[in-house]
This record gives C-alpha cells, structure tokens and sequence, in this order.
C-alpha cells in the first residue's frame, strides 16, 4: 500500500555507527545518545578572530630519491660521481596554488638539472608555466689511441698506452605556458606553448696505462700494467639551435588502478604538437586505453598511433616499435636474432611513425582479498596473458614495398652484386606473445619480468624486464 510522505519530516536522530571489532568499546555512540553539553562548548564571541584566508605554501609531499652518493668506477681509473634528486611539491591550504619542483645531478656539476613548475586551479580555466634546465649525457666507447709518452717528473718519462672516450652533453633550456578546461572530473581539454634552447658540450678523457710485456720490460704491446695518469679535455661544443613548440590535446580518464595497473574505466588522449624553428614538423598522438574487471579477471586492451609528420619528420630520433612501452620481447639480443633470421630486418622496426595494439588479461595474484586469488598485506603483484603487436614506417610507400635509392637524375643505385640498394623497407607487422609477473614495490616502482615468443617461424621464448607501470 502507498503511503503520502511528509517532505518536510526529517529525522533527526543519530544513527548508529557501524562496529568493525564488535570486541571494541563503543565511545561514540554513548555520547551521542546522552546529548551534547552545550555548557561545556560555549565559548566566548570575543575570543575568535576574524581574518581574510590567505594561500601560502606548505611543503605536500617529498619524493624521488630525496638521496645523493658518490662512486667510483675503478675500470676508468679514479672516475667519480655523483648521483641523487629530490621532488618538492607545495601547496596552499584548499590545493587552488601549487608549486612543484625537481632537481637531479647524475655524474659531474654539469649534469645538474632541474624543473620549477607552477599550476594555479583557483579559476573555471586551470593555468600554469614551467621553466627548466634538463641534461642529457651520452659516451662514445673506450678507445684505444696508441703508445705514448707520459713525463713522470722532470727527467723521467714512461711509455704508456692511451685509452680515450668522449662524454656529450646535450643542454636543453626551457619555459613555457600551459592551461586546462576541464568539462568534467574525467574529461579536460589542454593547451600550451613553450619554447627550447639546445646546446651542449664535448670532453675527451685519456688514461694512460703502463706498457709492459711478459717480462715487465717497457715498451711491448699488448700488455698493460697500471693506470698512471689522467687527462681531460674540452674538445668542442655542439650546435645552438632554439625550437617552438604548441601543443593542444583532448584528454579523459576515468579509470580506476588496480594492484600494478588500471583495472576498469578507460583512458585516451588525442592531440598534436606543432615544432618551429631549427626544425620543422607536428606530433600527432592518438592512444585510447579500455579496461573491464570481471572477477577475478581483467581485460585490457590499447590502440595507438604516434607520429612525426611535416618537412622535417625525419630529424628527431628513430622511434623502435620494440621499445618496452610499445611491446614485450623485442629488446634483447636473442630477439633480433631470431627475427633477423626469419628474413625481418632491424630498419623493418625502426621510424618516424609507430601504430601499436596490446591485449592483456589481467589477474590480481597476490594482495587484498576483496581484490587478488592469494590474499597478501605486503607483496601486491599481478599475472598477465599478452599478445602485442606494432609496425612502425617513414613514408606512405612503404606500405607498397620496397623504397628504392635513387641518384641525382632519378637512376635506381645498384649494390657491388648489381642488386638495387633498399632505402626503406616494406612495411612489415610484428607480434609477440607471453606471460608476465608485474611487482608493485611498496609504491615506490612497478617491476615486470616476462617471458615472450615473438609469432614469426622458428620462433625463440625470450626472458626479459619493464620496469615501467602496466599501462
């Protein structure tokens, strides 16, 4: 039978807390029962203060290493460094001002870098700038440099045997604007502007190791003895050159994290960059994610094309469809060897353009029992079936086939065996499959052994390691 309900009857008494150790006092609800002693929290008017509320910030949260070492690598001689950062990450009272901050030294005072970001979230419209000064540090390989002679004081000197390698640094310099629209809490839409100063150095290091033979008598190749002297030098600078860059993008995510990776909701990000400057060409990515959570299963599945277009598309760094983030088992020796002798070639993998789908089915293995098959407090790890596949390419004619070298009159160029030489190979799919284990580290990283079969004939099982989140 329907019953009329007054809208304006409300009930005001307390309901019950629910009890999680039913052994446990009860302390709350008594005293909600017996009422509230309103003797006991009068509190004189005159004893508040009114004051406006001011945002200053306050330390948040610390992360990173928040660490610094020092090494030493004996098979360079006396080469030292150190290593070590630390994440700042401020805030004011309601989180409408944040200021983030990052600093990082991996080697010598000149692989210093850091980041100073700002992000104001008070308005409908969120806004921020960023500056910061990022190094990148690569070597060439130790070489040797022939027999020499090393003055040990003033009237002695020794032969010795010089070893040399070069360290490169590349500089980059930035600062930029940013903001953000969010329509809703899972869908915004982003923009921004930076612009990027690259420069950067060369330093030759020498070691110079004593020259001996069986005998310990000067002079013999190739034997070598003791380090016993160091030298270092700056041999020149890199090329300056400044770059623009806008960027715009459509961004949603409402997925929901599980042990090691998202479990159900989806994620996407659609957008491009547009470069200026020493180079010239745009960015486009498109990568939609989508997760389901069946207990005590899940499944996840990813599309993604990511792409350099424009005059300059092939200036920046070749991108390897097998890179961990892309797929699973196409990073380790044993893999290119397997691939090379089932007629793929290295070039076949590599581009300014990769297009790449993943399928995994997820298993929460060890952690909270409402969630993993093995109930664990402290290890939380995830069992997962893949299948990943990904082609990467230069130009639309590669989908045709082979791209030719040609002269300066548009003559085909033909090899020493008279067979036309191979600019761009043909476009060729790739797909690997396998098991995985992924480790969530108390928070701190997401380890991932695996093993993998990449699907072409003949095929080899290889072992390897992402230490990267499942995505």
């Amino acid at each position: 039978m329907n019953e009329e309900v007054d809208p304006l009857a409300v009930n005001f008494e307390a309901a019950q807390l629910p009890r999680v150790n039913k052994r446990a006092d009860m302390v709350v609800d008594p005293q909600i029962t017996q009422g509230v002693d309103e003797a006991a929290l009068a509190i004189e008017s005159e004893k508040y203060v009114a004051s406006p509320y001011k945002s200053k910030f306050k330390l948040d949260y610390i992360g990173g290493s928040t660490a610094i070492g020092i090494g030493n690598s004996p098979t360079f001689g006396t080469t030292t460094g150190a290593a070590g950062g630390v994440d700042l990450l401020f805030s004011d009272m309601v989180g409408n001002h944040q200021l983030y901050t990052s600093l990082a030294l991996n080697g010598e005072v000149s692989d210093f870098g850091g980041i100073v970001a700002y992000f104001n979230r008070e308005h409908r419209i969120n806004w921020g700038g960023v500056i910061s000064h990022i190094p990148y540090r690569f070597s060439s390989g130790y070489n040797f440099g022939g027999l020499d002679t090393v003055p040990i004081s003033d009237d002695l000197a020794i032969q010795a045997y010089e070893y040399n390698y070069q360290i490169y640094r590349l500089f980059t310099q930035e600062i930029g604007a940013f903001a953000q629209l969010p329509f809703t809490s899972t869908l915004r839409v982003e923009a921004g502007g930076y612009f990027t100063h690259y420069s950067g150095r060369v330093d030759e290091y020498k070691d110079y190791y004593e020259a001996i033979d069986h005998d310990g008598n000067p002079g013999t190749w190739p034997l070598i003895g003791n380090l016993i002297a160091q030298d270092r030098e700056k041999v020149g600078k890199l090329p300056r050159y400044n770059t623009w860059r806008l960027e715009a993008a459509l961004v949603g995510d409402n997925s929901v994290f599980g042990l090691t990776a998202p479990l159900t909701g989806h994620r996407f990000r659609v957008g491009a960059n547009q470069y200026f400057g020493e180079f010239h060409y745009a960015e486009a990515l498109a990568d939609f994610r989508f997760y389901k959570f069946l207990k005590p299963l899940g499944f996840a599945f990813r599309a993604m094309h990511y792409g350099r277009y424009g005059r300059d598309h092939m200036s920046g760094y070749d991108m390897y469809v097998g890179s961990p983030w892309f797929m699973h088992g196409l990073n380790t020796g044993s893999a290119g060897q397997t691939l090379f002798e089932n007629g793929v070639q290295i070039d076949q993998l590599l581009g300014s353009k990769v297009l790449v789908s993943n399928f995994e089915i997820r298993l929460p293995f060890t952690g909270p029992k409402r969630l993993a098959l093995i109930t664990s407090k402290v290890i939380f790890t995830d069992l997962n079936l893949f299948v990943d596949g990904g082609m990467s390419w230069y130009l639309p004619s590669q989908f045709s086939g082979n791209t030719y070298k040609k002269d300066a009159f548009g003559n085909v160029i033909l090899d020493e065996n008279g067979n036309p030489q191979i600019e761009y190979y043909k476009v060729r799919p790739i797909f690997t499959a396998g098991m995985s284990l992924r480790f969530n580290l108390f928070g701190a990283m997401v380890l991932e052994p695996y093993y993998a079969f990449p699907l072409v004939k003949n095929t080899k099982g290889v072992f390897g390691l992402n230490i990267i989140p499942g995505w």
